[in-house]
């Protein structure tokens, strides 16, 4: 029998860095932490809101589009 982590259904294989000013982090830091999330978890959860966001604006704009819009 094989012994370790089980597979996640949906695995995180992309991987991206980032800078950020010394104030953007401390931002971020303390954003995530009042949210109890990681920095990751914030990262992750706002570029959601991004998408959301720039997709109800699209739907707005552009009633008669019957594609997906942006950023699918």
């Amino acid at each position: 029998a094989k012994m370790g982590r089980p597979k996640a259904e949906n695995p995180k294989s992309s991987k991206i860095s980032i800078r950020f000013t010394d104030e953007e982090y401390e931002q971020l830091k303390k954003c995530a932490a009042q949210n109890n999330q990681t920095i990751t978890e914030a990262i992750r959860k706002g570029v959601r809101q991004l998408f959301e966001t720039m997709q109800r604006n699209f739907a707005k704009s552009f009633p008669e589009w019957k594609g997906d819009g942006l950023c699918q």
